[in-house]
C-alpha cells in the first residue's frame, strides 16, 4: 500500500496519532516531489506556506522533548545527557539541541501566551526564532520568568507584541532592554562573574607559544580590534 492508498484508507474514521503522522508524511513527500522551477508565481506563496508549516511543527516537535526527558527512557540508548540523546536523534549540534530542549520547556511551562502564539498559523503566529529570542534574551533571571509567568503582568503580552512587529535582529534589541529595565542586578550579576572569571595566559613552549584563557564579550571584542589594527594584510601571492 502507498502513502496516497494509506490515506484514503483512514478516510471516514476518527484518526490516531499515527495515522496523522502517515498523512503529514504522505503530503510532505508530494510536496518536495515538486519542481520548484514549475511553480512560476506560485513560488513566494509555496514558500511562505510551506515555511509556516515548517515552523509549527518545529515547535510541536520541541514540545514532546520536556515528556521524553522526564520518561528517562532516552538513557537506555546510551546517551551522556539529554542534550547528547536530542543532537544524536535529530542530527543536529549539541548547542543546536540545548537550544531545542529549552524551548521545549518554556512551551510546556508557564509560557502558556508564547506557546499558544508559536503553534498558531496565520498572520499573528510567533515564529520559532522570535521565541527563542524571547526565552533567551528575556526569561534569563528568577525575576525576569516569575514577570513573563504572571498571568497579571503585562510583559508576556508586550513581548508577545513586539515580536510579531518587528523583525528578529529587532525584537533581540527590545528583549534585552526589557530584561535589563525589570532586573539590572541580574546583569550586574553576570558581568562580574564573568569578570572573576577572565584570565589570559601565554606560555612558552616548544617553537612558540602556547595561549589560553577566558575573556568577557566587550574585552574579547577589544582584543580582536586591538589585534586587528596590528595585523597586517597578507601579500597577494
Amino acid at each position: 500500500m502507498n502513502s496516497f492508498e494509506g490515506l484514503a484508507a483512514t478516510a471516514g474514521r476518527e484518526l490516531s496519532v499515527a495515522d496523522r503522522l502517515a498523512r503529514l508524511r504522505a503530503e510532505v513527500d508530494a510536496l518536495v516531489a515538486i519542481d520548484p522551477r514549475e511553480l512560476g508565481a506560485g513560488a513566494v506563496e509555496f514558500f511562505d506556506q510551506v515555511f509556516e508549516a515548517s515552523d509549527r511543527l518545529h515547535a510541536a516537535a520541541a514540545s514532546v522533548l520536556p515528556t521524553i526527558d522526564d520518561d528517562g527512557m532516552w538513557a537506555c540508548a546510551g546517551a551522556r545527557s539529554f542534550a547528547s540523546w536530542v543532537a544524536a536523534r535529530a542530527r543536529v549540534t549539541r548547542v543546536y539541541a540545548h537550544r531545542l530542549t529549552r524551548l521545549g520547556r518554556a512551551l510546556t511551562g508557564d509560557l502558556t501566551p508564547t506557546a499558544a502564539a508559536i503553534r498558531a498559523g496565520g498572520p499573528e503566529r510567533l515564529g520559532v526564532d522570535h521565541a527563542q529570542i524571547l526565552i533567551s534574551a528575556a526569561a534569563t533571571s528568577d525575576l525576569r520568568r516569575t514577570l513573563l509567568a504572571d498571568p497579571d503582568h503585562d510583559s508576556q503580552h508586550f513581548l508577545l507584541t513586539q515580536a510579531r512587529a518587528l523583525p528578529a535582529d529587532q525584537f533581540r534589541l527590545v528583549a534585552h532592554r526589557w530584561a535589563a529595565v525589570v532586573d539590572p542586578d541580574a546583569d550586574e550579576r553576570g558581568y562580574r562573574t564573568a569578570t572573576d572569571r577572565e584570565y589570559l595566559d601565554f606560555a612558552a613552549t616548544t617553537g612558540g607559544y602556547h595561549l589560553a584563557g577566558y575573556l568577557t564579550t566587550d574585552h574579547g571584542q577589544a582584543l580582536l580590534v586591538a589585534l586587528d589594527a596590528v595585523t597586517s594584510k597578507p601579500a597577494p601571492a
